[in-house]
């Protein structure tokens, strides 16, 4: 998901897209980890390469003089002050935080979208959270808008990384200026449960199904109702499946945000303790069979 911002850069790319919200800052000494992942692999450019290396050495230095609950450790591109600023736009429902789910662009840009003028030529993204516009730009398969299951579960476990670093005394606003504050664990399980009620029948609109959208036959025939398609991505508004109906890979990833919602307990999942791969040897004889 993204906003779109302008940034000057060593490499041939002069548009950069930041992670959620961050149109408003990425100075030059906050670089974002996305962009070094790219620049390393791509080896675009000596120097900022070097200086993505240099990112990950200050953060290491930073790990050794930060720890959190329970003198753990969290290695992240962002501090507690640029999560919490990331989180404002990402939790607002008026940009990323869509009824079903973390949109993939904000619906900021359906009013304001980006204009890029190059060449004589005017280049546009607004936000599509259906089908794209343009088949330029995957026809039917759309990431400026519409909700995908991929990156909401990736989103949802740095949720769930995060609570275990920060603990309970770590709240945000969720929705962005609802007034209600909640832990990382309690934003994780409001995402989950967004994104899962997208399958199931809603009472507020006499039984029917996100999924299904206008799809009369898949809303109310007892052969098709209750069968549950597992489209690629979904409407950023209204929930719809769009695309392929068939992704039980990544759209499969939906039994795990009902688990997380009804079978883990918050307290045990944050007090949890990692048990080492190798234990140290109690005698001889013991470290002889380990090493064995």
């Amino acid at each position: 998901m993204a906003r779109i911002v302008a940034e000057k850069s060593e490499s041939s790319f002069s548009q950069v897209i930041h992670s959620a919200g961050v149109r408003r800052f990425g100075e030059a000494q906050d670089l974002p980890v996305a962009k070094c992942n790219f620049v390393i692999h791509r080896q675009s450019n000596n120097v900022t390469s070097a200086r993505c290396m240099l990112f990950i050495l200050k953060a290491l230095l930073i790990l050794a003089k930060h720890t959190g609950y329970k003198g753990r450790a969290i290695m992240s591109g962002l501090n507690e002050n640029k999560l919490r600023r990331i989180l404002r736009y990402m939790l607002d429902e008026k940009e990323f935080f869509g009824p079903y789910g973390i949109r993939s662009i904000s619906k900021f840009h359906k009013e304001y979208p980006y204009i890029l003028q190059a060449d004589g030529r005017e280049f546009r993204v607004s936000y599509q959270p259906a089908e794209s516009e343009t088949a330029l730009f995957g026809g039917n398969s759309n990431w400026r808008g519409p909700v995908w299951f991929p990156t909401n579960f990736l989103i949802l476990r740095a949720f769930l990384h995060f609570y275990l670093y920060y603990g309970d005394d770590f709240k945000v606003e969720c929705p962005t200026g609802s007034g209600k504050t909640l832990t990382l664990y309690e934003v994780a399980t409001e995402l989950s449960r967004r994104l899962y009620s997208i399958f199931l029948k809603d009472p507020a609109n006499n039984g029917r199904r996100p999924v299904y959208g206008s799809e009369g036959k898949f809303q109310s025939d007892p052969h098709w109702r209750d069968l549950i398609l597992f489209y690629e991505y979904f409407h950023g508004d209204n929930g719809a499946g769009i695309g392929a109906s068939h992704q039980t890979g990544w759209t499969g990833l939906v039994a795990r945000l009902i688990g997380l919602s009804v079978g883990i307990d918050p307290k045990q999942f944050l007090n949890f303790e990692h048990r080492p791969v190798l234990r140290e040897a109690s005698s001889p004889q013991a470290g002889a069979a380990a090493g064995g």
